[in-house]
């Protein structure tokens, strides 16, 4: 189960009943269980499909925890057979973010042009994950 994994752990002070329909775990250290990011499961819609997103404190960038995190968490919704659609969103300008669902496996789908992302609207890429690459 993802909570034995000690660089993903299900933290229940990230969970905001206001947002339905959202899973979110911290992401801690292994050396030390500092928690250094958040990932999330949103647009959950049945046991079809849902959305990934990833969040890493600043002076942890660079260090590949978002794709560790992301291919975590993508392992084992394929173990659990869970949402064969994963999609992840990503702004146009957001190179890092787009490398790391890259190297997790993800693959553009689209370009968005002024569309709503998260509180904002911009420019961003659309990517969907395919279970056949684990």
């Amino acid at each position: 189960m993802l909570e034995k994994n000690p660089a993903l752990m299900f933290n229940p002070m990230f969970y905001n009943p206001a947002r339905e329909k959202v899973l979110t775990w911290g992401i801690a250290r292994a050396s030390d269980n500092q928690i250094v990011g958040e990932i999330l499961l949103y647009n959950i819609e049945g046991q079809t499909k849902c959305s990934i997103g990833c969040r890493v404190v600043r002076l942890m960038w660079g260090n590949g925890i978002a794709k560790e995190a992301t291919k975590e968490l993508l392992g084992y919704l394929h173990q659990e057979g869970m949402f064969p659609i994963v999609e992840a969103e990503a702004m146009k300008g957001n190179v890092a973010s787009c490398k790391a669902l890259e190297k997790s496996g993800f693959q553009l789908q689209k370009e968005v042009k002024n569309g709503k992302f998260a509180s904002v609207i911009a420019d961003f890429y659309i990517y969907r994950y395919n279970f056949e690459n684990i």
